[in-house]
């Protein structure tokens, strides 16, 4: 099977750490003594789960030959047997790769009665490109999350199917919600303590923020707590053992209305629909080590700044994090594993301003960062993986900067709509349908990211100005992908970029003044396509084995293409049916396939090169200035961030002398000699 194994990302929170830590905090009780109910801890062997049947079928043929579609129907059969003493109540939630490519997803609830059996049945029908492959080979992934209720308990565990692994599947982990009462520390001077055991202040979480004084400490010990809590006075709430706050379905969990207060150390379940297990309302509050599970959102945040969210597990949230009008935000070392409820999207920022979202791990169905209206927010260092929609999503955004993240099975990796003047940089993209897609995303720079295994397009440029899309590495866009493509933009400039191993490198569409320079197109299916282009310059690229054409211009006017290198492409190497130059009134390109001659040892063939046409009604088209000369290299590294700063100013240059723009269009493009753009890109 095709695909990265992005199992690392889809750990299940066992919560082992709280355990170690209780050793240190007190001793243990039974759970009992916190709920009032019967000891609930289900064994490894409790439940088990087999594959009674998997099967791909084909029960239509190829419907477009031409295209080698093929319609699938899958089916799964699970048995579920439940070794435990009494019924159990299941959900079971699957989402479904094939080749690495999303399928669908579907829930299914049943109930498994006192040490009995059922099975439970999926099927899905698709219809989808590639040759088909055949058993043993089945194609495809499983991934699964099951929940287990029983009374108020949630269990919960992952596990996946993988071809060659397709008998059983045994569960072997231990329930997070195991709950654990503990002994209170020691009274210390100004810190109350909450909980049942010995020496506690207070048995309510809620009695001893109403009791403390501003500034105060509260120390909650481990244990279940079922209320709702609303913090007014600016405290440090501190949990020890991981403790429970559970709401049962009401209200928020926790409401934040004072500035400056501290949580910590908390796991924080079940708030009512559409509210949250953290509501923040207060400025500077920071919220560390927690754990949001089964909440309509995990945090939520509105018009207040300087708020932190560290080190803190999304799970079972319909949203993790949303943020309206926050300023100084910061998420940072966090993960989230949407599997809930709802939507299931990840980071939502609104109208938000110098905020940052740095180094969070993110496994959720949907968008995983969706900013919308925002500025000066940097995106930085993030692990981004499966799911549908957008990885990183920007729209009427400005001043933003997307930076080193690792993106790996998206719809849309990174995607800027109706946005200016924004920085993606350095990101590494792989196996999502598209890699970096622009529309009407002015003044955008696009800069030493590397995009592999893209389905449809490494790179889109479409409705847009002034995008600067220089030293990126764009690889393996095949059997059906494009590497490149600029559609309905103007004044922007394509430079420095390795492309290798695409069905189609480059193709420029409906677009005008459009600086193509200094690129690298190595083994792709065609090389540079452009259809209704005007006023652009194409040159110092090299275009070495294609399989197809070098360069195509179809339908353009008035472009120049001159110091390319064409090597051992395929038939006729360009094609013009217009009225083009291929060359600068000086000197040409470098032919592979040209056999003239340079009797006077000038460099430049002393007779034309012709260039292939459908329309000679305008005329011969010619290269007059053949040079004897091109350059090769291989593929280079990327280069580093400074040397792609200097290169993409003097392409600003040429693009002024070459193209003739105006300052006015020139300043609504990136400008990397402000002060603004400088701390961007030096931070």
């Amino acid at each position: 099977m095709k695909g990265a194994d992005v199992s690392g990302m889809a750990e299940l929170v066992t919560f082992s750490e709280a355990r170690f830590a209780l050793g240190f905090c007190g001793i243990f009780l039974a759970l009992s003594s916190v709920l009032g109910t019967e000891d609930w801890k289900p064994k490894e062997t409790d439940l088990q789960i087999t594959t009674k049947s998997a099967t791909i079928t084909r029960p239509l043929g190829p419907s477009m030959e031409e295209w080698d579609r093929w319609s699938w129907r899958w089916r799964l059969t699970l048995g579920i047997k439940n070794k435990y003493g009494s019924e159990l109540e299941l959900s079971v939630y699957l989402e479904v790769y094939r080749l690495g490519e999303y399928w669908e997803q579907q829930r299914v609830t049943a109930k498994v009665g006192s040490a009995a059996a059922t099975d439970v049945g999926f099927s899905y029908y698709s219809e989808t490109l590639g040759t088909p492959p055949t058993p043993p080979d089945l194609p495809y992934r499983v991934m699964a999350q099951t929940s287990i209720k029983h009374g108020i308990e949630v269990y919960t565990f992952e596990w996946t199917i993988d071809q060659g692994n397709l008998n059983e599947a045994e569960i072997k982990t231990d329930p997070p919600l195991t709950v654990y009462a503990v002994d209170c520390p020691s009274p210390q001077p100004g810190v109350l303590t909450v909980g049942s055991g010995t020496g506690c202040m207070h048995t309510s979480i809620q009695s001893a923020t109403d009791a403390a004084q501003n500034g105060q400490t509260i120390l909650v010990c481990g244990g279940r707590y079922l209320e709702n809590i609303t913090i007014g006075k600016s405290l440090h709430l501190i949990g020890i053992g991981s403790p429970v706050i559970d709401a049962q379905g009401k209200g928020d969990v926790v409401l934040v209305t004072a500035p400056q207060t501290t949580i910590e150390g908390f796991r924080l379940l079940m708030s009512g629909q559409n509210r949250a297990g953290i509501d923040i309302q207060g400025n500077g509050v920071s919220l560390r080590n927690c754990t949001t599970l089964y909440n309509g959102r995990g945090v939520v945040i509105t018009n207040r700044h300087s708020c932190l969210i560290e080190d803190t597990v999304f799970r079972g949230d319909d949203q993790s994090v949303q943020a309206t009008g926050a300023w100084n935000l910061t998420i940072r070392d966090c993960r989230l594993e949407v599997a809930g409820r709802g939507p299931g999207t990840g980071i939502v920022l609104n109208s938000c301003t110098s905020s940052r979202v740095v180094e969070n791990t993110i496994q959720v169905r949907y968008v995983a960062i969706d900013l919308d209206s925002c500025s000066d927010c940097s995106i930085t260092g993030n692990r981004l993986a499966a799911g549908r929609s957008e990885g990183i999503r920007l729209r009427r955004c400005s001043d933003c900067r997307i930076e080193k993240n690792d993106i790996l099975q998206k719809e849309y990796a990174v995607y800027l709509e109706s946005s200016f003047n924004n920085l993606v940089l350095g990101n590494i993209i792989r196996e999502s349908t598209d890699g970096v897609r622009l529309l009407m995303a002015n003044g955008t720079v696009v800069l030493g990211n590397e995009v592999v295994d893209s389905r449809d397009y490494g790179m889109d440029v479409g409705a847009s100005s002034g995008v600067v899309v220089a030293d990126n590495y764009i690889h393996y866009n095949q059997p059906f992908g494009e590497a490149l493509i600029v559609a309905w933009a103007h004044n922007c400039t394509i430079t420095r970029n390795s492309i290798t191993r695409a069905m189609n490198a480059v193709q420029i569409r409906f677009s005008e003044r459009v600086l193509f320079a200094g690129n690298i197109l190595w083994e792709n299916g065609r090389g540079v396509d452009m259809v209704y282009c005007n006023a652009s310059v194409v040159t110092g690229n090299l275009v070495k084995k294609s399989n197809g054409i070098a360069i195509l211009m179809d339908t353009c006017f008035q472009n120049t293409a001159y110091n390319n290198t064409f090597i051992d492409n395929g038939i006729h190497q360009a094609f013009d049916n217009r009225d083009n130059s291929w060359d600068n009134g000086s000197w040409g390109n470098y032919w592979s396939d040209y056999t003239g001659k340079d009797e006077n040892g000038d460099g430049i063939g002393d007779t034309p090169r012709p260039i292939y046409t459908d329309a000679p009604r305008w005329g011969p088209a010619a290269d007059r200035y053949p040079l004897m000369k091109g350059y090769d290299m291989e593929v280079p590294e990327m280069v580093g961030l400074a040397e792609a700063v200097a290169w993409s100013l003097l392409l600003r240059w040429l693009m002024r002398r070459m193209l003739g723009a105006s300052p006015a269009t020139v300043r609504q493009s990136w400008d990397f000699r402000s002060s603004r753009s400088q701390e961007l890109i030096h931070g």
